[in-house]
């Protein structure tokens, strides 16, 4: 009895997580379609920091991307939940299991590369604040 009410709680808490996830796949959907469509409203600002229109366009586009997966992912594991459909659950588990590696290698990455993302950011910084002062 007691295997049978931990096999309902763990399916409650991965329907809440999923529910928590699409709405997180729906924000980051709409703050991506905010981006693209009012995009033109950051000319001033992209003009000081030194970057073209093209920049906060890609992250718009990113955005959506991430958005539409974000929300697909999380509507497949509700149904695989609901329904308890196996292969949809293993889609579902390998496809959290390879966005956590991506994640994993980019953090790997980043701390790899610490030193030129830094040197990076300050020269982007020194130059924003050369150009804001003119």
């Amino acid at each position: 009895m007691g295997e049978c009410n931990a096999y309902k709680f763990s399916r409650a808490v991965l329907l809440v997580f999923n529910f928590i996830l699409i709405a997180f796949g729906l924000a980051t959907l709409g703050i991506g379609i905010y981006a693209k469509v009012h995009s033109t409203k950051f000319d001033d600002y992209l003009a000081v920091v030194n970057q073209s229109n093209s920049t906060w366009e890609n992250f718009g586009n990113l955005a959506i991307a991430a958005g539409v997966i974000c929300t697909l992912l999380a509507v497949n594991g509700c149904f695989a939940t609901v329904k308890q459909h196996k292969g949809c659950m293993v889609l579902f588990v390998v496809l959290v299991g390879l966005i956590f590696l991506l994640e994993v290698i980019g953090a790997s990455l980043a701390y790899g590369f610490e030193g030129k993302i830094k040197s990076k950011a300050r020269d982007g910084m020194f130059t924003t604040l050369i150009n804001y002062q003119n």
